[in-house]
């Protein structure tokens, strides 16, 4: 019933997300906090998996001021994804760093969910975020879901003004990576 639920979410969000604004304030929050609220809501599934989880968030982060229950959904729906396609990795990663992309000045913080899985098609790569698309060996093996979850990441994380890339290698796993701008703060 909780796998149910969360497909009628997935698809109700997913039409929702072209005319609805985000409904919760911006607030100032740590990664540390929001990579907390994730693993917590995932706790149970992650526990019976038996998943391994290995967490690296530098203590030096400065706090986002974003929308923290669309960060802690596009990370809840990472993590859900590496759980249920990371294979008999069993491990699960989530890092967070400061970084920059190229040719551009500004400052992203970027959280990135990692699996030990069997990685991601060359062919599926580049259908990957589109609405309702699962990959051949994700529809071979019977896995659950709609195959909103990526696509409706991206778009929210676009609508926070960020990005969600990835980088993947067969046989090795895959990296979601969630980048967010780190908030600019003028000298007092």
């Amino acid at each position: 019933s909780l796998r149910l639920k969360e497909m009628v979410d997935q698809v109700l969000t997913y039409a929702s997300l072209a005319a609805a604004p985000l409904t919760n304030a911006r607030e100032e929050v740590s990664v540390d906090q929001l990579v907390d609220l994730a693993l917590s809501e995932t706790e149970q599934l992650c526990t019976r998996a038996e998943m391994q989880i290995e967490r690296s968030i530098p203590t030096d982060l400065p706090a986002l001021r974003t929308h923290p229950e669309t960060v802690v959904r596009i990370l809840r729906n990472l993590i859900v994804n590496a759980v249920i396609h990371g294979g008999s990795g069993r491990w699960l990663g989530v890092a967070a760093q400061r970084n920059q992309m190229p040719g551009d000045r500004r400052e992203w913080l970027v959280i990135t969910v990692s699996d030990r899985g069997p990685g991601i098609a060359a062919s599926d790569r580049p259908h990957l975020f589109e609405p309702f698309y699962r990959g051949r060996v994700v529809d071979g093996c019977h896995s659950p879901g709609t195959g909103l979850g990526l696509s409706i990441s991206r778009q929210l994380a676009e609508r926070l003004g960020g990005k969600l890339t990835f980088e993947s290698t067969v046989g090795a796993g895959s990296s979601f990576s969630l980048w967010l701008e780190a908030e600019q703060r003028s000298a007092a």
